[in-house]
């Protein structure tokens, strides 16, 4: 039976599926939208205190179609959460300073926008147990990735082979957290580059462990004195 039979056979049928074809970008819109109102109402109320009647509101759907899709709080700030891993995306420039320093620069940039902002805010601080495990696990995979940054700078020889990777990255982020998040100061990419040319150069200047073989090898290699 062919596409033409198959509708007159049950035009119902039919009407549903085109129908659903030409909703589809509304729908998408809706959840833009909820998830758009979800990130704001973090922003301005944080976890605990956001009320999906707030977030239906700001959203401008009504409070049972955002239930027939995330059933609960929980769920609905799980989906905001998936959608901002989705905007940070893989980054490898060849470069360990570059690579860093497009990931801090994305956060500032995702931080001006007050969707973002308050995903941000709850999964850099330990304010609810309802979703600390949502926090704690998208910090560790953001974290993951600027050790990996890190660890392929090792490995090109940009940074020291005794660099520790997670150190390192602590120092990076900690840094901007700092002053975006826990004083609300306005920072810019200069402030950027300047935590990084204070870390990377610090970690440069670490010098191989007592018997180590990178310090064994510089032994090695050390020309001898002259004698007279």
């Amino acid at each position: 039976m062919n596409a033409k039979q198959r509708q007159q056979a049950d035009p119902e049928d039919s009407s549903r599926r085109n129908t659903g074809m030409r909703t589809r970008g509304r729908a998408a819109r809706v959840v833009e939208g909820v998830l758009r109102a979800t990130g704001e109402e973090l922003c301005r109320v944080g976890y605990a205190a956001m009320r999906i009647e707030d977030v239906a509101a700001r959203s401008g759907v009504n409070k049972t179609t955002i239930y027939r899709r995330w059933p609960s709080k929980v769920d609905l700030v799980s989906a905001a959460i998936q959608q901002f891993k989705d905007h940070t995306t893989f980054i490898d420039t060849g470069s360990v300073r570059q690579d860093l320093r497009e990931s801090l620069v994305t956060l500032l940039d995702l931080n001006k926008d007050r969707k973002w902002q308050g995903i941000i805010q709850m999964i850099s601080s330990h304010t609810d147990p309802e979703v600390n495990a949502l926090s704690d696990k998208l910090r560790d995979e953001q974290h993951a990735k600027r050790v990996a940054m890190i660890e392929r700078g090792i490995a090109r020889g940009e940074l020291p082979a005794a660099t520790d990777p997670s150190l390192v990255a602590d120092m990076v982020i900690g840094a901007v957290v700092r002053r975006l998040l826990y004083f609300r100061e306005a920072i810019d990419e200069s402030y950027v580059d300047a935590v990084l040319d204070i870390v990377l150069t610090g970690a440069n200047a670490l010098k191989p462990p007592r018997g180590s073989r990178t310090q064994s090898v510089a032994l090695k290699k050390k020309p001898r004195a002259r004698t007279k």
